[in-house]
């Protein structure tokens, strides 16, 4: 079943709503001030019943310039075109403006119509020279043209056949799940079901058993019912309209242009890059960071707008350009939208979303241009390579999908031809950086561990989280898994070494070997015999000729807890120490309270000695000072 969204533009009171009606036999102004006014509000659907086998939903948008934002809440989404004029009227303000806008959303089908035939029949000649002028080098330019009067049905049957005959030409809109998106247009509460969303369904398929959200806001909720064509559905596919009823969420936390569409499958950003073309009748100017209305979906949102290869643009202009939002938006790679001049409000421009996940750029700058173009232009391959080589970071298949608008399918085969080329770096399965990226880790990796080696030739190697926090520091990456992942792709490359829990240089023949092993029992010896009195390492190590050899071999006693430190630059063995908590210990058992003086005598040492062991008592969290004297907290062994 092919399914089809046929939108109507033109100039308000061309008829636009009685020929959808003379089309369907629905009238799709509901509200009181519609019917009242006599020209359309807000976005009206129906339904073309046919036998054909097709669904075609029709959507009528308002003509007047007073509800444009409402028109384009409703154009964006569709595959055909009616683009009404009014023979008794002919070309009119807004019939140019609906013009403009829908070649901007770059729409590719359309059938002219020109209304009211029965008013003024003779006027077709005059009106086809006006739109010849104004649909030249357009989509338009070759477009079907028809008159018809809806009022008597001249012409209607002949316009459903060249709707018909349009429709087989249309290709079908994609229908992978993962890029399952409805703009929502309405929002509304029915009694009995709770709160209702509609919309088009402009990619993908949607079920009820699918775990959904409201974006930007990333609200999750259920879905209880579909309805497409009037009709319940399990499923709906991307070109029908669909009424979805929700559960979980109030009417309230919903506004006309959320969108609707599977969890995580779409970006929530504030800062886009995009590619801007001026209306070729545009009255206004763009300056650099102009505040301006975005179009989008089924939204309009303001945002300031930041020309990067230009200082200002005018009609017909086109330019590379970045829009920041004050409030979240979800757009993706490809997606057209309209801007609107700030006041009085006009629209005057179109554009494309080059990137919905942006940085901050600096205007004409060489770098940042090119990386535009090779994101607008570049072929699949080209593109991949600018997202990774973006910034200094890992990306998942999952992220380069959504920053490009792929799916998993189409991204596989082009990103393992670039593995293959050498222009990307594998650092995991699915996981990705830039040969720049990968380069600058290793020397750093590299870089580090000759230091630590210089400085540390008996230690093995570099802690392995010591060494990760290195790389935290250095690349200002903080996901654990990326962290494990570069680590990863360095030791399976043999950049590095990971052996024993710790990390090495490839080549790196240090650590402990017989003639350090006996220096680190003398060293270690010395220690013990000395007891509580000892020197600073210095005068410890003033015997040995390879001094850094030595310290080296005091610092990894310590490591390994064999030295205890109760001072700057000063060491107790384990085991004197531990003597010395024995003593201490039995003194409390008679004792509620230890002075200086007290443990002075226990040791018969000086009170230098005696305050560096209460010293380190109290750091231990052994004792507890309270004024001059120390109380016993817990017992323990080193």
């Amino acid at each position: 079943m092919k399914n089809v969204i046929i939108g109507t533009a033109g100039h308000v009171d061309h008829g636009k709503t009685t020929l959808i009606k003379a089309l369907t036999g629905y009238d799709t102004d509901r509200l009181k001030e519609e019917k009242k006014r006599g020209i359309t509000i807000e976005l009206g659907f129906a339904n073309m019943e046919n036998d054909k086998g097709y669904h075609i939903g029709i959507i009528d948008v308002p003509g007047h310039e007073k509800f444009v934002k409402n028109m384009l809440a409703g154009i964006g989404g569709i595959d055909l075109v009616l683009f009404i004029i009014a023979l008794d009227e002919g070309v009119m303000q807004q019939t140019v403006e609906h013009f403009e806008i829908i070649k901007k959303l770059d729409i590719k089908n359309g059938i002219i119509v020109y209304t009211k035939k029965d008013l003024a029949e003779n006027n077709i000649q005059i009106v086809n020279s006006d739109v010849d002028k104004l649909v030249k080098n357009s989509f338009l330019e070759n477009a079907k043209r028809i008159a018809v009067s809806s009022i008597n049905n001249d012409g209607i049957d002949e316009l459903k056949n060249m709707i018909f005959e349009i429709i087989k030409g249309i290709g079908d809109r994609r229908e992978e799940k993962e890029f399952t998106r409805m703009p929502i247009d309405r929002v509304f509460t029915m009694e009995g079901f709770g709160t209702v969303v509609t919309g088009t369904l402009v990619e993908g398929v949607l079920g009820i058993e699918d775990k959904v959200a409201i974006y930007p806001k990333n609200i999750d909720v259920k879905i209880r019912n579909i309805q497409s064509h009037s009709q319940n559905e399990k499923e709906a596919y991307a070109g029908q309209r669909v009424a979805v009823n929700l559960s979980n969420i109030k009417k309230e936390d919903i506004e006309r242009g959320d969108v609707l569409c599977l969890k995580n499958s779409i970006l929530v950003s504030r800062v886009i890059d995009v590619y801007v073309e001026m209306f070729d009748n545009a009255n206004r100017k763009i300056k650099n960071g102009d505040r301006v209305h975005f179009n989008y979906g089924s939204r309009q949102t303001e945002c300031k707008i930041f020309l990067l290869d230009k200082d200002e643009i005018e009609k017909s202009d086109k330019a590379y350009c970045q829009l920041r939002f004050d409030t979240d938006i979800c757009v993706k790679k490809n997606d057209k939208f309209i801007l609107r001049f700030f006041s009085p409000v006009e629209s005057i421009a179109g554009g494309v979303v080059i990137d919905p996940m942006s940085w901050k750029h600096k205007r004409k700058d060489e770098k940042v241009l090119h990386h535009l173009k090779m994101m607008k232009d570049g072929d699949l391959g080209t593109q991949i390579l600018e997202v990774v080589n973006s910034f200094f970071d890992i990306y998942s298949i999952s992220d380069i999908c959504l920053r490009l608008h792929l799916t998993k399918k189409d991204f596989v085969n082009e990103v393992e031809k670039l593995f293959n080329e050498n222009k990307i770096v594998k650092v995991s399965n699915e996981k990705y950086i830039s040969v720049d990226f990968y380069k600058n880790l290793y020397e750093y990796a590299k870089n580090v561990l000759v230091e630590l080696h210089k400085n540390n030739p008996i230690l093995l190697g570099m802690n392995k989280e010591e060494f990760k926090n290195k790389i935290i520091q250095k690349f200002k990456i903080t996901d654990n898994e990326k962290i494990e992942a570069l680590v990863g792709a360095l030791v399976e490359n043999k950049k590095i070494i990971f052996s024993n829990g710790v990390i090495k240089n490839i080549g790196f023949t240090g650590g402990i070997n017989d003639k350090t092993m006996t220096v680190a029992d003398e060293i270690e010896k010395e220690y013990k015999n000395k007891g509580v009195e000892v020197d600073k390492v210095d005068l410890m190590l003033e015997k040995y000729k390879d001094k850094k050899i030595a310290r080296q071999i005091v610092n990894d006693l310590s490591k390994n807890h064999i030295l205890v430190k109760v001072d700057n630059d000063i060491y107790i063995h384990k085991e004197v120490f531990n003597s010395v908590l024995e003593k201490i210990y039995k003194f409390y058992e008679k004792n509620e309270k230890m002075t200086l003086a007290d443990l002075r005598d226990i040791l018969n040492t000086s009170r230098k000695y005696a305050l560096f062991i209460l010293d380190t008592c109290d750091r231990l969290k052994i004792t507890k000072r309270v004024e001059d004297y120390r109380v016993l907290l817990k017992k323990m062994v080193l």
